[in-house]
């Protein structure tokens, strides 16, 4: 279908983008969170999480451009690796698996506790991370290989 040169319809459109701060900080909403099957990779038996947040749009001044990422189903105390916090810094940080520094971050789980949780205990985090909605938050925004937004979980951080 050819659209007319003179027609007073609307074509163009400016793409939105996330409010971010000098520091790459955005702020947002934790809108779901879903338990699926992993249909990208070779085993699709995979169990994961699938967070989904919404961060400020600079069109429409709300928390609905939304960036999912997924992670594994296991929480894990042990720390994947131990790096500086900042370039040049002497200061150490551990750097855990997805699902943990997420849990972590959002104060679903204490680390120091994650061996001695019991299965009622699990079955609780579990319900924190399926029925918590609207949870505010700010987050460092990257921008992966392809130049889509990504989070950086370590990041993560409750509002207020």
């Amino acid at each position: 279908m050819e659209v007319e040169k003179n027609s007073n319809e609307i074509h163009l459109n400016v793409s939105k983008r996330i409010i971010i701060d000098k520091n790459y900080y955005a702020k947002g909403v934790l809108i779901k969170t879903v338990l699926e099957k992993d249909v990208e990779g070779i085993d699709n038996n995979y169990d994961r999480y699938v967070f989904t947040f919404g961060f400020m749009n600079s069109q429409t001044k709300q928390p609905d451009y939304e960036i999912t990422f997924y992670t594994g189903t296991k929480l894990n105390p042990e720390p994947l690796k131990i790096i500086n916090d900042t370039r040049g810094s002497k200061k150490r940080v551990k750097v855990y698996n997805r699902l943990t520094e997420v849990c972590k971050n959002l104060n679903f789980i204490e680390i120091e506790k994650l061996d001695q949780y019991t299965t009622d205990e699990l079955k609780d985090i579990q319900n924190k991370i399926f029925n918590t909605s609207n949870l505010k938050v700010t987050a460092k925004i990257t921008r992966n290989k392809n130049g889509f937004y990504e989070i950086d979980e370590k990041s993560l951080t409750l509002l207020d």
